[in-house]
């Protein structure tokens, strides 16, 4: 029995990994919320409008193939997502666009008399550019507070990292990926100038003053004392209503960057990019992809040459926020089956959490049946001085087939890279990158695209 991404936190409900299915074991302690679900009308609806993950009650026949070997209430099953990501591998746009479903969601829940305990970003997956809700558990009946109960959580995992990035240009990706509660209100409130922290209403009240009160009962080991005034759903509306109205004005501190117009100023001619669309337009279908990664995606067009070109579904990878906004606006654009995600291949989402297992590293999570690598292995072996063979035997424990572009020595691309660095990359050649991907697959189709020497092959590993 697994349990799986931090559920098992929730005496009410776990989730458990059979054989590839996912199954939420509800417990006695969750037995009334279940039935409460159940039955709600806007619960359905929301299920019908894919905004929140849809269920199937297990028969006591499937529940006893399972051998659960434990005391339980009942299990349903779960649709599987097909690609799990986490904030911390998103770009600011679809970190917006997850905290403003939050929100929507939340105040919705409220004016159905329900509402959700916990303000976890991981409970929202995006399928495409669309996001739905995960975490069945996290909705309960509303029940009139003294406090937000989520509000801190919220602010570390969805508000604080929007912050930094809209306000001071900071990228938070890397920051978010080594912190498992997400970016602290301490963190922030030191990286933001007084001046943002001031006049800026909002920013003074969740940041500034927030950070004020949690240090002063933090050195005074004293619990928050509140009022006996008891606020009811109404006032947790109008403040969600005013936090939704902030984050939709923030907007991204763009970063100039030096591949952001890549597809602009790239190093070949239009004839010559032409030559490499229709290669793989001509290719990707021979290869029957379903499942694609787009390693080094840059600005989406190839991914969206892919979704058009037989791919079911498409994860695009880069390292640069200004494009994967770019690629996810693309996406949402033009309604895709595309989900970009941020990630440094030198150093990518790992385990972490509890026993290393509440959020699973990146590498583990690529299943995929094809890969494109277009113009992406000389940033790392000419970039990061990663060795050609070990990042080609990278590529092939991605996937079994794909398309992998060489970019040789004299193009202008290279060239300008090694304006400022000595030439040590012997083994980087085209006759070394052929003979290490004969070594491990068989070459189905090959073509030189460009004056410089560009080389595009489609391969299948043996």
């Amino acid at each position: 029995m697994n349990y799986y991404v931090g559920s098992f936190k929730d005496p009410a409900a776990r989730i458990v990994i059979k054989k590839n299915n996912i199954y939420r074991v509800i417990y006695k302690q969750g037995k009334k919320q279940f039935d409460l679900l159940q039955k709600n009308n806007f619960i359905k609806k929301k299920i019908q409008k894919k905004d929140l993950i849809n269920f199937k009650i297990l028969t006591n026949k499937k529940i006893k193939s399972l051998r659960l070997n434990e005391k339980f209430s009942n299990v349903i099953k779960h649709p599987k997502i097909k690609y799990i990501s986490y904030p911390y591998e998103w770009c600011f746009e679809q970190l917006k666009k997850a905290t403003l479903f939050y929100l929507d969601f939340h105040i919705n829940l409220l004016k159905n008399n329900m509402s959700l305990k916990d303000s976890s970003a991981f409970n929202i997956q995006f399928i495409g550019s669309k996001c739905i809700f995960i975490d069945l558990f996290s909705i309960e009946k509303f029940k009139s507070k003294k406090l937000w109960p989520g509000y801190s959580q919220f602010c570390e995992q969805f508000l604080n990292p929007l912050i930094i990035q809209s306000k001071i240009g900071i990228n938070y990706n890397q920051i978010y990926k080594s912190e498992i509660n997400g970016i602290s209100t301490s963190l922030t409130n030191s990286l933001l100038p007084i001046s943002k922290k001031i006049f800026d209403k909002n920013i003074f009240v969740n940041i500034f003053l927030l950070n004020l009160l949690q240090n002063f009962f933090k050195k005074r080991k004293t619990k928050l004392r509140t009022k006996k005034k008891i606020f009811n759903k109404n006032y947790f509306i109008n403040r969600l209503e005013k936090i939704k109205k902030f984050v939709t004005k923030l907007n991204y501190t763009k970063q100039n960057t030096t591949w952001s117009n890549y597809s602009n100023i790239n190093f070949y001619s239009k004839n010559e990019e032409n030559k490499k669309v229709l290669f793989v337009k001509k290719n990707l279908p021979k290869l029957n992809s379903s499942f694609v990664c787009d390693l080094g995606c840059n600005d989406g067009k190839f991914s969206e040459i892919a979704c058009k070109n037989g791919a079911k579904y498409v994860i695009g990878f880069d390292n640069d926020q200004d494009v994967l906004n770019k690629c996810f606006l693309l996406s949402e654009k033009n309604n895709l089956n595309f989900l970009p995600l941020y990630m440094d291949l030198t150093n990518p989402s790992t385990d972490s959490g509890w026993f290393q297992n509440e959020r699973i590293g990146m590498l583990k999570r690529f299943k995929f049946d094809t890969i494109i690598c277009l113009a992406f292995i000389h940033h790392l072996v000419i970039g990061k001085n990663i060795p050609l063979d070990s990042v080609l035997n990278l590529i092939f424990s991605i996937s079994q087939k794909g398309i992998i572009e060489f970019v040789p020595k004299n193009d202008m691309a290279i060239k300008t890279m090694l304006q400022i660095k000595d030439d040590i990359y012997h083994n980087y050649t085209k006759e070394n990158f052929l003979k290490i991907v004969r070594n491990k697959a068989n070459i189905l189709n090959q073509k030189i695209i460009s004056k410089s020497g560009r080389l595009l092959v489609t391969f299948k590993k043996k």
